[in-house]
């Protein structure tokens, strides 16, 4: 073989591949996986053959893996600010804590989630309707 025609496998590993780092990448695993076959145990009689089989299902479990994926942009890696929520619920604690006693106590049940108590005869003071 002369030395600037690539080795068989490598050519396969360009068919299989989109680029030719990937195809250098897969023919290098094919390679280390034959090597570590190879030394744990002699039972390979074509290693040739044997390379390519790895270099087909390398690719095919890249192929099953891969998962299309879209480009980020900048504003899609940022999140919503929590900050501005943060602060308007303090406001809305503090407001509430300014109320009187009886309006506090209501907000204060409403904001908990408990359900407001049954209408009573006398109404809460609402200091802006009288």
């Amino acid at each position: 073989m002369h030395a600037n025609t690539p080795a068989a496998p490598a050519k396969r590993a360009r068919r299989l591949c989109r680029t030719r780092d990937d195809a250098e990448d897969l023919a290098q695993e094919a390679a280390l996986r034959l090597l570590q076959r190879l030394a744990k145990n002699n039972d390979v009689d074509r290693p040739e053959h044997y390379a390519m089989i790895l270099l087909h299902n390398l690719a095919r479990q890249n192929w099953r893996q891969r998962q299309e994926t879209e480009e980020l942009a900048d504003d899609m890696a940022q999140t919503a600010p929590a900050a501005p929520g943060r602060i308007a619920c303090a406001e809305l604690r503090a407001a509430i804590a300014g109320l009187p006693c009886e309006q506090a106590d209501l907000m204060a049940r409403l904001l908990e989630g408990n359900p407001a108590p049954a209408p009573s005869h006398s109404k809460p003071a609402c200091p802006l309707a009288q």
